[in-house]
């Protein structure tokens, strides 16, 4: 059975005893209620939103001020996604600058010249003809 209640008194209890279309355990609510619920919903999921955004903000702050930061990020996002269970393949670009990073921590020149001892950079690898196995 449907129908409609018109509330002209401030008690509320008496939509206590309605059942809404045979659902039992389901209370009746207000469209009111349901707008406030969704109005609550979007202020929180907004203010997360903000609060992800500064902490973005001042990571990327972090990492301008320190020149190794997004190598250093660069390479745990690598190790991350490598790791995964899922991945047997991964291929990333290596940016140049990476190779004077390694160097300093490797002692050596980084595979930066080309050997012949004029600290010039190495030529790059030529690719692969497409089509080509």
């Amino acid at each position: 059975m449907h129908g409609f209640a018109l509330n002209v008194t401030t008690d509320l209890g008496w939509f206590d005893h309605i059942v809404p279309c045979g659902l039992v355990g389901r209370p009746v609510t207000s469209l009111q209620a349901e707008a406030e619920r969704e109005r609550r919903a979007k202020i929180i999921a907004a203010s997360a939103e903000f609060e992800a955004s500064e902490k973005l903000a001042q990571a990327a702050r972090v990492i301008a001020s320190e020149p190794t930061a997004l190598q250093l990020r660069y390479l745990q996002t690598i190790s991350e996604v490598g790791s995964s269970e899922q991945t047997s393949t991964l291929i990333v670009p290596f940016p140049t600058e990476m190779l004077s990073f390694l160097s300093a921590f490797g002692g050596g020149d980084g595979g930066g010249t080309s050997g012949n001892g004029s600290g010039g950079p190495r030529p790059p690898l030529p690719l692969p003809e497409p089509g080509a196995h």
